[in-house]
């Protein structure tokens, strides 16, 4: 009975010191989720703040295409319409130039006249 006795007794330590392995490694994995969670809790706050801030980038992006498209817009209008005033100022230019060569010659003409008649 002696031998059963030592048998039992180991076998109560085994199953104690098992006991024990097991309760570490249960209490290691709680402790260890609970940290990862933490961890997911962090990262999860920071990819919101990064995503809020890449739609803020984007918003401000397509403002920005939005006021470069419209100014380039206004831009080329007015280099258009620039071209299309030197054009008419040029003309407007080209006719008193003429008229006044035309005066000129009537004003000539007219002293020449009265040169000769008197």
């Amino acid at each position: 009975m002696k031998e059963f006795t030592w048998i039992i007794g180991a076998f109560g330590v085994i199953t104690t010191i098992v006991g024990v392995v097991i309760g570490t490694v249960k209490w290691l994995t709680a402790s260890s989720e609970r940290r990862i969670e933490k961890v997911f809790d962090e990262h999860k706050e920071k990819f919101a703040s990064h995503d809020r801030a890449i739609r803020d980038n984007e918003k401000m992006i397509m403002e920005t295409r939005d006021e470069i498209h419209r100014d380039y817009v206004r831009h080329d209008h007015l280099d258009k319409f620039t071209e299309e005033m030197r054009g008419s100022l040029g003309s407007i230019r080209r006719t008193i130039e003429a008229m006044a060569r035309d005066l000129n010659r009537v004003i000539g003409r007219h002293k020449h006249e009265e040169k000769d008649s008197t």
